[in-house]
């Protein structure tokens, strides 16, 4: 085999029971470059329904935006939602237990702010002061 080519194997589960391992002839390793920017070409509309800010990278994105009034709250929330929506009609499955939301704030108190991913809440990170 020439130098980077690797032979992938491929197992399933049903019910408790293994299938026989079948030999992966097609498709991308995960950690490819290419694999990396089909990833991105694929979710890159997710922006088009957002209000607020999003990044890209790789597997991820992140969504933020400045609270200034109560009503950016809601709106933060509400591109959560359509977030979840958008990842429902792309059939991908989003991993809400490694979401966090994280707040900055130059207040040593805040008000806690809640957030949720379809029904899922958003464990908070510890708040930062800056």
């Amino acid at each position: 085999m020439g130098k980077g080519i690797s032979i992938r194997t491929f197992k399933d589960r049903l019910d408790g029971k293994l299938s026989e391992e079948i030999r992966v002839t097609s498709g991308l390793q995960q950690v490819s470059v290419l694999c990396s920017l089909l990833f991105l070409a694929h979710v890159n509309d997710i922006w088009r329904n957002l209000e607020s800010n999003i990044r890209l990278f790789v597997y991820d994105y992140i969504i933020y935006r400045k609270i200034t009034v109560s009503s950016d709250i809601d709106k933060s929330q509400t591109d959560l939602n359509r977030s979840a929506e958008w990842v429902l009609e792309n059939e991908l499955k989003e991993n809400p237990d490694k979401c966090k939301t994280v707040g900055f704030t130059k207040f040593r108190v805040k008000k806690r702010i809640k957030y949720y991913f379809g029904d899922q809440l958003i464990p908070e990170q510890e708040a930062v002061n800056v």
